[in-house]
C-alpha cells in the first residue's frame, strides 16, 4: 500500500507476461494499454497514485518458441548485431505515420499480393485487426476488404481516414474501390 512507483509498474508488467506466456510460446510484442488500481480506477499512467492493488491491461503477441529460435539463429548467422522481432502491422504503422500523428485513430490497410492486413491504429498502438486473403480480381479483393473494413469501422468509432500501403497500393483502382465502398477519405 502506498504511492505507485516505476518499479511497481514494471513488476505488474512482468507478472502479466508470466501469466499469459504459454509453455511453447515466446512473447514478441507487449504493449500496456492502461492500468487498473484497486479493482476500480482505470488510468493510463499510474505513477504517483496511491493504491493497494495494481493490474495491467495489455496487448500481447506470442509466437511459437521453435519459430522464434529459428529466426534468432538465422539473424546470428547473418551477423545482424541487433535483431528485433517486429509485428508487421506495428512496423507498417511506424513506417508511414510521423511520430506526432500516431495518436489519431486511423484504419491502415496493408495490401500485399498474398494477404491484406487491416488494422486500427490509435493512441500509438494497434487496437483491432483483421486479415484477408487476396484471391480473385481487384474488384473482388476490394469488395471483400471493404466488407472487413466496414466491420472494423463499426466496432471502432471515430475513424476518420484510412491509409493504404503495400504492394497492391501502387494500383490506384484499389484505392478508388475502397473509397467508394467506405465513403471516408
Amino acid at each position: 500500500e502506498g504511492e505507485i512507483r516505476r518499479s511497481d509498474v514494471e513488476q505488474a508488467c512482468q507478472t502479466a507476461k508470466r501469466l499469459v506466456t504459454h509453455f511453447e510460446r515466446t512473447i514478441i510484442y507487449f504493449k500496456e494499454l492502461g492500468f487498473i488500481i484497486d479493482d476500480r480506477d482505470t488510468v493510463m499512467n499510474p505513477l504517483g497514485i496511491f493504491g493497494v492493488k495494481l493490474e495491467v491491461i495489455a496487448h500481447v503477441v506470442q509466437v511459437r518458441s521453435r519459430f522464434y529460435e529459428d529466426w534468432r539463429r538465422l539473424m546470428e548467422r547473418a551477423r545482424v548485431k541487433k535483431s528485433v522481432p517486429v509485428f508487421s502491422a506495428w512496423s507498417t504503422a511506424y513506417g508511414i505515420l510521423p511520430a506526432e500523428s500516431r495518436v489519431k485513430k486511423r484504419l491502415i490497410v496493408d495490401a500485399g499480393h498474398d494477404l491484406i492486413s487491416v488494422f486500427v491504429f490509435d493512441n500509438d498502438g494497434i487496437t483491432d485487426h483483421r486479415v484477408c486473403l487476396t484471391a480473385g480480381s481487384l474488384n473482388e479483393i476490394g469488395a471483400h476488404s471493404a466488407q472487413v473494413m466496414r466491420e472494423l469501422i463499426k466496432n471502432n468509432e471515430g475513424i476518420e481516414q484510412f491509409l493504404l500501403t503495400g504492394e497492391l497500393a501502387a494500383n490506384d483502382a484499389l484505392e478508388r474501390i475502397l473509397h467508394n465502398n467506405l465513403g471516408i477519405s
